[in-house]
């Protein structure tokens, strides 16, 4: 009875964590828009078709695009071995990890620098730049969901095809590609769903001449105090992304190719008949992911006096120019990373907790079955934006004894929600993976089901484990979406600093922004280093 107490207990934790933090804000959002037709705002709502055409436009413009560039540097780093390539593939991982805020600051810095760009007439307007900085992060993206299902592969069919005549492009639409169609689709949703929710690149690049669904569901909450319109645009917005996680199908399983990391080196070298490739993947490589971060350092180290040196790193101790900021940007770090503690633990937790009991569910038959519905309650938060959690969290904790929402609690708990399913979908496959045999002879050794997850299963995997640790906690981060909604005064963090930096005139704010977005981003780049280099092959290949 006490055993049985104690596990039904341990159900209630994950489940209930979900149906607090995310279900009950989303049904008070619901009721809210219903209840709200009268106070909707004219202004704003007029301006809602414009932005919905926008979001979804942008988004499939940005989805092609990073599909054209993702595709041929798959074929390079996933089927190809050449000097570099794997520090190349984990040097790809950095787009797919930087905080949605740096991307667009990086941007930023190229939006007034047409010294090199412009040879090749790249200036374009600000709805370009967004495109571009949408297709910074989706075409690594791609090219690592596409070419990690690339590399498994077998190489047979493709040799049988030249041999009987067919050349590399014919072999590539007639043979390759259909076997991959499942990773394109689910690339291709992904990158919809990342684009379409996209918050901090249209809020920072777009300068306010452009509107998204995100962006005005955020000014009609944060500036018009007009909770109708938000709650109408956060049901548009949810709509979207369900339907293009039920058209895209198999995003969770993808969502797993791009935590882990495989490092595995492929076994056909470089040929002369790549060359075609290699002509087009070089320069999108330097224009996409090499030279925006190399300007994005040599901003940061540009003195408003246009000398060169580290005054702008000097300055993040103070509060900007004209005290524009309630705390130093150290203290919003030292804010950022008390919260990445806590999400982290509690995401990390709940997420080997989760894994646990999904383990126990599939040696039970009556109940494996309907395996699929823990599985889509675990991973719900993938679907929906940071932006229409934090309104839900407007609406639903504003009084005691729930009063959440001002609290410096809000934040962490939020970044854990959305952390949650990272750390599942990277330790669960792993897990289901093991071999069998070593985890019943662990139970019949008298270990019990926990004692053989904690001291055999987990052990086994202890490097898959460190990166779900690493990506949660970039994940936590560089998180803004909520952050910009619910945090106020001393409690800002470094993403909503960094906007509050960019988005005031002036070159010393300026140069801060670029200083504080070089530090996060050392720091990203040092975190996926690490946990990319404590993957073994076997390991990656577990977590595929």
């Amino acid at each position: 009875m006490v055993r049985n107490l104690r596990l039904a207990i341990a159900w209630a934790v994950p489940l209930g964590f979900v149906a607090v933090l995310l279900l009950w804000p989303s049904l008070q959002l619901l009721m809210q828009a219903g209840s709200s037709g009268a106070t909707v705002g004219p202004s704003l709502l007029a301006k809602a078709p414009a932005a919905i055409w926008f979001t979804i436009w942008q988004a499939l413009v940005s989805t092609g695009l990073s599909m054209l560039l993702g595709i041929p540097t798959a074929l390079l780093l996933y089927r190809r071995r050449f000097f570099g390539s794997r520090l190349l593939r984990a040097f790809m991982l950095v787009p797919l990890v930087l905080p949605s805020i740096i991307v667009a600051v990086v941007f930023s810095a190229f939006q007034n620098w047409n010294t090199f760009y412009s040879i090749f007439g790249i200036q374009g307007s600000q709805i370009a730049w967004v495109i571009t900085a949408h297709v910074f992060v989706n075409f690594a993206l791609t090219a690592r969901i596409v070419g990690s299902s690339w590399a498994a592969l077998d190489v047979e069919t493709e040799e049988a095809a030249a041999l009987d005549g067919a050349g590399r492009f014919k072999t590539l639409v007639s043979v390759v590609l259909p076997q991959l169609r499942g990773a394109l689709l689910a690339s291709g949703t992904l990158t919809f769903l990342f684009t379409v929710t996209s918050y901090g690149i249209v809020l920072t690049l777009g300068g306010g001449s452009i509107e998204s669904i995100e962006t005005l569901m955020a000014k009609s909450a944060l500036q018009f105090l007009d909770l109708g319109t938000a709650s109408v645009l956060a049901l548009v917005q949810s709509a979207i992304t369900l339907a293009a996680v039920v058209i895209g199908g198999k995003v969770a399983a993808a969502q797993s190719q791009i935590e882990s990391a495989d490092l595995s080196e492929p076994t056909k070298r470089l040929d002369r008949r790549d060359w075609a490739a290699v002509i087009f993947v070089v320069p999108t490589v330097i224009f996409f992911v090499l030279l925006p971060l190399l300007n994005l350092f040599f901003k940061a180290l540009t003195q408003p006096d246009d000398s060169f040196g580290l005054g702008n790193f000097a300055a993040l101790a103070g509060r900007g120019n004209r005290n524009l900021l309630n705390i130093s940007v150290f203290e919003a770090i030292a804010n950022s990373m008390r919260n990445l503690g806590i999400s982290t633990v509690i995401a990390v937790a709940l997420g080997l907790l989760a894994v646990y009991l999904r383990t126990r569910w599939t040696t039970r038959p009556k109940l494996g079955r309907a395996g699929w519905l823990w599985d889509f309650w675990i991973l719900l938060p993938l679907g929906v934006s940071p932006v229409v959690i934090a309104l839900g969290w407007l609406v639903t904790f504003n009084q005691e004894p729930f009063a959440l929402r001002a609290s410096w609690l809000a934040i962490p708990l939020i970044q854990a929600l959305l952390a949650l399913p990272l750390v599942v979908r990277v330790i669960q496959p792993s897990i289901q993976n093991l071999d069998a045999s070593i985890v019943e002879a662990s139970i019949l050794d008298g270990v019990g089901p926990l004692g053989s997850f904690l001291r055999v299963q987990l052990p086994a995997i202890r490097p898959v484990v460190a990166s779900a640790v690493g990506f949660a906690a970039i994940a936590s981060l560089g998180e803004y979406g909520a952050a910009a909604m619910l945090t106020f005064g001393d409690q800002a963090t470094l993403p909503t600093v960094l906007y509050q930096l960019i988005s005031r005139p002036g070159s010393s704010n300026y140069g801060m922004a670029m200083a504080a977005s070089c530090l996060l981003v050392m720091l990203t780049v040092a975190v996926v280093l690490l946990t990319a280099t404590r993957m073994k092959p076997s390991a990656a290949s577990d977590a595929k």
